[in-house]
């Protein structure tokens, strides 16, 4: 018996990292501020300056990234701190909601009961996370 592929990509993935636009945006800011403060010979307002674009440019080195993977057996969640692996047999339902200081918040449900927040930096738009996990026949609420 001949097998066929699924009508749609069985995986996915979202990453959010450091280094994206705002984030050059702000180094460009800190240096005028800079430029500025040298040529309007304030000298006070450079230490701060300095350590502004120093805070800024260590980000962009460090590059922190948090996001989600799914394929067709597995959901992968990483940020800064960790990353965590769930089979998606193992996953009863997924709640999804919006946050008061944050885009969404995904509370994992598994089989034997225990609920796992994910990070909220790992989580891509809501609507894409609802059809992802409906897509690999896990419920939502």
């Amino acid at each position: 018996m001949k097998q066929t592929a699924p009508a749609f990509p069985l995986y996915f993935e979202y990453r959010l990292q450091a280094r994206r636009p705002a984030l050059y945006a702000a180094l460009g800011m800190g240096i005028i501020a800079g430029y500025a403060a040298l040529v309007a010979d304030a000298m006070l307002a450079l230490p701060a300056v300095g350590a502004y674009i120093g805070l800024v440019l260590w980000r962009l080195w460090r590059n922190p990234a948090a996001g989600l993977r799914f394929s067709a057996q597995d959901l992968e969640v990483f940020d800064p701190q960790e990353a965590r692996r769930f089979a998606l047999r193992e996953i009863r339902s997924a709640r999804l909601s919006t946050g008061l200081l944050c885009e969404g918040i995904c509370v994992l449900t598994l089989r034997d009961g225990t609920c796992l927040a994910l990070p909220p930096d790992a989580l891509p738009p809501l609507a894409k996370l609802r059809l992802e996990f409906a897509r690999h026949g896990i419920e939502t609420r």
